[in-house]
């Protein structure tokens, strides 16, 4: 359910509700809600983006080939699915860019207010692909993730994007059920 055969490609924001949670358990305050708000913010749009296209939008040629053998061989006791070695790509990205991203936030914080922070973090993570060896990354282990953490973290992302559909689909109901109500003409 990846790009489609769900309401609002729910596979794929649950990659990425996923990668925000480990980001956040490995990043502690750059990615958490409260004290990266931007970073998160910025990585949750980016890496939408490096998901649907498989890198293709982001990494040159070369590669992106290598990604996506990885991502064919992916079936190891290390990543029990394809979209692992996405989650294990944004996730190094992430962490490679962070000093950037510390040092733009910080400057950002007097003269810009949140929107200018969540731009320069994604004007970084949107360059980080080109400067990252992705031959280092796939084979480093410092970049490795068990399975136990990526499906925790699915099945909590999963769980909050189902939440959000749910909600969505109530309020919806409401607004459909508040329009059909008759209107009372006015006394005059």
């Amino acid at each position: 359910d990846f790009y489609a055969g769900s309401p609002s490609l729910r596979g794929a924001r649950t990659e990425v509700g996923a990668l925000l949670e480990l980001a956040e358990r490995r990043q502690g305050r750059v990615a958490s809600r409260d004290g990266g708000g931007a970073a998160r913010e910025a990585l949750g749009i980016i890496s939408n983006e490096w998901f649907m296209s498989l890198w293709t939008c982001s990494l040159p040629l070369e590669q992106v080939t290598r990604v996506w053998d990885s991502i064919m061989d992916a079936h190891s006791e290390a990543e029990r699915y394809p979209s692992d070695v996405n989650l294990r790509l944004a996730l190094a990205i992430f962490e490679a860019s962070q000093p950037q991203i510390t040092t733009a936030l910080r400057e950002c914080i007097d003269v810009g207010n949140e929107d200018d922070k969540v731009y320069q973090a994604y004007a970084i993570l949107k360059e980080a692909p080109k400067y990252c060896n992705i031959d280092t990354v796939l084979a480093d282990p410092l970049y490795s993730l068990t399975p136990l953490e990526v499906e925790a973290s699915r099945a909590s992302a999963r769980r909050a994007v189902i939440a959000a559909d749910e909600l969505r689909l109530r309020q919806r109901d409401n607004d459909v059920a508040a329009s059909a109500l008759p209107v009372r003409p006015t006394s005059s």
